[in-house]
């Protein structure tokens, strides 16, 4: 039986004839366009086809874009495995120039603490965006000046690429 010879054994270097760097942007753009309907997401009774997840990236993009957020800005997101050190949040927002900050409501306290520091030390706010956990059942309130669904609905059709 023939084998067929692997062609990157072969001395051949990659180039974009026969390699494309996967990326999480491409990686989303290839399955939604290979396997729209498929799941792509599973977070509690939250499911969503790959089709479902490209466009909800695109309308977060679209609606950022129209808050003047764009290439080169930095947004920081305050969700589950992040530091929960108010200080150390507060360096990483002011050194990052963060303009926009996604908090999930279980780190609203944290967050809270963290602005206070960052106003008292005379720091840009960045536009603070709720994200609300469906699973998570603890402690925490809305503390951002918009919540994420609010952001996504005022994001338009399929811009970002």
């Amino acid at each position: 039986m023939p084998t067929h010879p692997n062609p990157y054994r072969q001395g051949l270097s990659r180039n974009a004839a026969n390699h494309v760097p996967l990326s999480p942007i491409s990686l989303v753009d290839w399955a939604a366009d290979v396997f729209p309907d498929r799941l792509a997401l599973i977070h509690g009774a939250t499911r969503l086809s790959w089709q479902q997840l490209r466009a909800r990236a695109r309308r977060l993009a679209s609606a950022l874009v129209a808050r003047d957020i764009g290439e080169g800005d930095t947004v920081a997101v305050m969700l589950p495995n992040t530091p929960p050190d108010a200080a150390t949040v507060a360096f990483i927002l002011q050194h990052s120039d963060s303009k926009v900050v996604l908090v999930d409501r279980e780190f609203s306290g944290v967050m809270t603490d963290a602005l206070a520091i960052i106003a008292r030390e005379g720091g840009r706010r960045p536009l603070v965006i709720d994200v609300d956990d469906p699973v998570y059942d603890g402690p925490g309130s809305a503390i951002g000046d918009l919540g994420y669904e609010t952001l996504l609905a005022a994001g338009g059709g399929p811009t970002a690429r």
